[in-house]
């Protein structure tokens, strides 16, 4: 072998080995490796249940109890929720950048990473077991770094750069620490409020199955859920704003338990114990008042802008509706006044109908909406009496009307309205014993007069039926228009004269279902002046109707005849009549125009 080959190996194996040093000293191994991508507090979840921090030989103790988290030393309270969730994030998103080892390194090297003698120690339990514990010295070079000693399993100890944006966190005080909301709780876990204040005493509770809020006492009565929902806003709102430095042991403090003060006593579900929030009364304009907490030691001074909402009387907090009611619940609704008969409505079969001249017929739906809407949202003006004991002052001892409804349950209510001797009007439940005055605005969605509940849609009939249309006006000749069902054709005549091929069959069927569908605006109350003017109808159009299916049977006729408000003039409104009747309804000209369009084919 030559020289200068037997050089070359020797250079190589050097090489070799050298490598295989510097990946011994320099590249992890598997299990370091692995340990530099794992972190024990990654998998960690609800179990965790105490947090200890040590900083600078300030140490600081907090543990969960019922899903809540409190400090337990050096001070006792609540703990800020969102300042621990951020500080188990912070840990969970630890990132270890690289082993490093204490051999590899130089004194001065060492010293730098604070691991020495760290000043920083985080300590995780569950149980009573300590699930983590970490040790935390000081910044990298690299940005965001620092440098962190754990324990292994076997009790040795294990010291990484780590990228961690916790320590900024963990550093400061335990009195930083206490919660900065004075109370927290989910409202809708909230069972029951009492509220006391000045010597007076408000219940509130939940009423099943709904969930909504009633007055317990000092009556009892419905609740404003807008209004109770507020006042717990305005509670889990109050900021902490200081703390006193003397902490305190009895559940309310002496110098809050005084005549001038609030207490608010909350049940909620789960909870065996009620949570009581004493504050003393807040003085007008203030934003801050002196307040204590069931379940906490200390006494805060707590803000808020809305201090006031905590002053709530009864009467702002009992429902200022007439009434709640769901049209698909109500089954049936009377209308009972001084003034006309009883209108008496019924649903049946998801339609309404109204009971007249011993008969049922198509009833308004839309304006029996507009009564269920005024009932459900007209806001009463004032509370008046909490006795029915002087009914007369209102005059409900002889009410100018009454509405009473019936639901799926057969559960029924009625509601009276009366006025006083200055027009005021007045409203009262029949089954409570509360007035209320209420806007005379509201009056209107309640017509008393049977006819204005009647269906708008009088002349409805099914295209299957129709057997002939025929229009006249004023004195002209009546345009004819048969239909055949058979062939689905038109065929027409005017005056004896055939005017079948003249007729545009798009426009014919247009007019059909249009007649089909006639719709009027309303029924009028006050029909003298409108007989009159039927008298002498200016538009009469006539439906023939047989039965479908069967051509031979016999056929009826419905006429609808027009005339205008004014005689001799094309008015906006018009007045209409059906068969005669004494029922007469308002039409708008510009929808008779569209009706009355030409069915004959344009000439050229």
């Amino acid at each position: 072998m030559r020289i200068s080959t037997t050089i070359l190996l020797l250079i190589a194996g050097m090489a070799l080995i050298a490598g295989i040093i510097l990946t011994e000293r320099y590249v992890p191994s598997t299990r370091e490796a692995e340990q530099s991508r794992s972190f024990p507090l990654t998998e960690l979840g609800e179990e965790v249940d105490g947090l200890e921090f040590d900083v600078e030989g300030v140490k600081t103790v907090m543990s969960r109890r019922s899903g809540v988290w409190f400090i337990t030393e050096p001070l006792q309270d609540r703990a800020d929720p969102d300042q621990v969730d951020a500080v188990l994030k912070g840990l969970r998103e630890t990132a270890w950048i690289e082993v490093i080892k204490k051999e590899e390194m130089g004194d001065d090297e060492w010293k730098k990473t604070g691991l020495l003698r760290p000043t920083t120690r985080i300590k995780l339990t569950s149980l009573g077991r300590t699930v983590s514990e970490a040790w935390i010295g000081a910044p990298a070079a690299m940005e965001g770094t620092t440098y962190v000693t754990t324990e292994t399993e076997n009790g040795g100890k294990v010291h990484r750069l780590a990228r961690c944006a916790v320590t900024p966190l963990i550093r400061s005080l335990p009195n930083v620490w206490r919660d900065s909301k004075l109370v927290r709780f989910k409202p809708e876990r909230v069972l029951r409020i009492s509220l006391s204040s000045a010597g007076s005493l408000i219940e509130m509770a939940r009423r099943p199955p709904d969930g909504r809020w009633a007055l317990t006492k000092p009556f009892q009565t419905g609740g404003r859920d807008d209004a109770i929902e507020n006042f717990l806003s305005t509670l889990l709102n109050l900021s902490v704003e200081s703390v006193s430095d003397t902490e305190l042991v009895s559940p309310v403090p002496d110098d809050l338990a005084v005549q001038d003060s609030i207490e608010v006593r909350l049940e909620m579900a789960g909870e065996s114990e009620p949570l009581v929030v004493t504050l003393r009364r807040p003085e007008e304009g203030k934003k801050t008042t002196e307040a204590k907490v069931s379940n906490r030691a200390a006494k805060f001074t707590a803000n808020s802008d809305s201090l006031s909402d905590l002053l709530a009387q009864p009467n702002d907090l009992r429902d200022n509706h007439l009434a709640r009611l769901k049209e698909s619940e109500v089954t049936e609704i009377t209308l009972e006044s001084v003034s006309h008969p009883d209108v008496i409505l019924q649903r049946q079969n998801e339609s309404w109908f109204l009971w007249r001249h011993g008969k049922l017929e198509p009833a308004n739906s839309d304006r029996i909406s507009v009564l269920l809407e005024a009932l459900n949202t007209h806001r009463i003006r004032e509370f008046a009496s909490d006795s029915a004991s002087d009914l007369a002052t209102y005059g409900l001892n002889r009410p100018f009307l009454s509405i009473s409804w019936r639901l799926a349950d057969k559960s029924s209510e009625k509601l009276h309205f009366g006025q006083d001797t200055e027009s005021n009007v007045y409203a009262k439940l029949e089954k409570q014993s509360f007035v209320y005055k209420v806007a005379a605005v509201v009056l209107a969605a309640f017509p008393t007069d049977p006819v204005k509940w009647k269906g708008l849609n009088p002349l409805r009939f099914t295209l299957f039926a129709l057997r002939r249309i025929s229009l006249q006006g004023g004195s002209q000749p009546a345009v004819n228009l048969d239909f055949n069902q058979e062939t689905a054709q038109w065929s027409g005549s005017i005056a004896g004269q055939d005017i079948t091929a003249a007729i545009d069959r798009v426009k014919a069927d247009r007019l059909a279902d249009a007649l089909s569908k006639f719709r009027v605006q309303d029924w009028a109350q006050d029909r003298s002046e409108a007989i009159k003017a039927l008298a002498t109808p200016t538009l009469t159009f006539t439906v023939t109707l047989g039965v479908p299916g069967e051509p031979n049977a016999p056929v009826t006729q419905r006429t609808v005849s027009l005339a205008p408000t004014q005689a001799g003039a094309d008015t906006a409104i018009y007045y209409g009549q059906l068969n005669g009747e004494p029922d007469v309804f308002f039409v708008t000209r510009e929808y008779l125009r569209e009706l009355m369009a030409p069915v004959l084919k344009k000439q050229r």
